[in-house]
């Protein structure tokens, strides 16, 4: 015969058992519960796809504002429009602009800068004073576009150097991409808006069907798209001008001869629509009351020095020749 502990201990079991029983039940349900739920939520959005789309502060504002007991205002949000009161980039020096279809670097055009090799920062340097240039004539942002790769190999530029050179670094955004074709994708795009003041590309090379895209996303929204190319091979492409930078030696200080005066460049206008090739040694006036680019020379159509004995006794001293039989 069972003793009176054991009987307890078999109906605490069989009560454990049954507690088991229903929780497991019970978990069965909830489980059967949330998976129609699930399989309802997924259907109606299958049924009725949803477009994504980046909301402006304005348009959270209007959604937040709303009237108690009225829907929040659903218009596709916009940015604000800053029309340009001019219509091209100027340089600042009347030699130059005016040899310059539309008095400068034209808006709703492409203009190409190649960086021979070696030229990689003079380039960078004469498009970054550009774009402060380009910040006078409007209020919007200037984009930035570039690959992971490129930063890798130049670097990000840096605040007091971008005030230096005459630019807001509150309104110069740099857009980080992960192959070529993502930066003229983003490119496109921000061309497309009106009111961006600029979009800046930064790229090996450029090819005639994606200089086409661009420059006719360019001339829709009038705004001006500089693409900075580092080669000097360049490509049938449909540009409004196509330009060469290099180093150029610097002037010494106009007030304190023994250091270095303003940033040089050698400009080489290989293209431009209505005018010539031309060659300009410019020079960035930092130091005057307005910023702004300076011809210091020009280089079109220089006659060459007269050679003489002494000069050609030193070159042959200098260039080792190879001797022919």
């Amino acid at each position: 015969m069972r003793t009176k502990e054991e009987q307890i201990n078999d109906s605490a079991d069989k009560h454990a058992a049954t507690k088991e029983s229903h929780r497991s039940e019970t978990f069965m349900t909830d489980k059967a519960t949330t998976l129609r739920h699930l399989d309802a939520v997924i259907q109606r959005l299958e049924e009725q796809p949803t477009t994504w789309q980046p909301l402006s502060r304005d348009h959270l504002s209007d959604k937040i504002s709303a009237p108690a007991g009225q829907p929040p205002t659903t218009s596709a949000p916009t940015l604000p429009c800053h029309p340009s009161p001019s219509l091209a980039t100027r340089f600042g020096d009347q030699q130059i602009d005016s040899a310059l279809p539309g008095g400068g670097l034209e808006d709703g055009t492409l203009h190409e800068i190649h960086a021979p090799a070696g030229s990689a920062g003079a380039a960078s340097g004469l498009l970054v004073r550009l774009i402060g240039q380009r910040m006078k004539a409007t209020s919007g942002p200037i984009l930035w576009c570039l690959t992971r790769r490129k930063i890798q190999e130049k670097g990000m530029p840096w605040a007091p150097g971008l005030r230096a050179a005459g630019v807001d670094p509150n309104r110069l955004f740099f857009i980080r991409c992960k192959r070529s074709i993502d930066v003229l994708w983003a490119m496109e795009e921000a061309l497309q808006e009106s009111a961006v003041g600029a979009v800046v590309g930064d790229l090996d090379s450029l090819d005639l069907t994606a200089s086409r895209r661009l420059s006719l996303k360019a001339k829709a929204s009038g705004v001006p798209a500089f693409m900075l190319l580092d080669s000097d091979q360049a490509k049938p492409t449909v540009c409004q001008t196509r330009w060469d930078i290099i180093n150029a030696p610097g002037q010494p200080d106009r007030l304190i001869k023994t250091l270095p005066g303003d940033p040089s460049w050698q400009a080489h206008l290989i293209k431009a629509k209505g005018t010539s090739p031309q060659d300009w040694q410019l020079e960035w006036r930092q130091k005057d009351a307005t910023d702004h680019f300076a011809v210091v020379a020009s280089l079109a159509n220089r006659a060459p020095s007269a050679p003489n004995a002494e000069s050609n006794r030193d070159v042959q001293t200098v260039i080792p020749l190879r001797k022919t039989a």
